[in-house]
């Protein structure tokens, strides 16, 4: 049958060939790949603070000092 040929195809090729085993793979693969996002979400969350607090201080007048703050505080808005 076609089915059992795709089988032995795939086992030529070095596959599982098992689909239980190829899609535990996958979900390790999704797991990391989620695990990734989550810390990157994380840094992002971090970065708006940062940013918050920065136009915090711009918003009391503690920058404008001409030191080269407020280019920064724009290049972090940019991003």
């Amino acid at each position: 049958t076609t089915q059992a040929r795709a089988a032995r195809s795939s086992h030529h090729h070095g596959a599982e060939g098992c689909p239980i085993g190829a899609g535990g793979e996958l979900i390790t693969q999704l797991g990391m790949v989620q695990t990734q996002l989550a810390s990157s979400e994380v840094e992002v969350a971090e970065l708006h603070v940062q940013v918050a607090s920065l136009q915090a201080q711009m918003a009391q007048g503690g920058d404008g000092d001409g030191d080269g703050d407020d280019g920064q505080v724009a290049a972090l808005q940019a991003q």
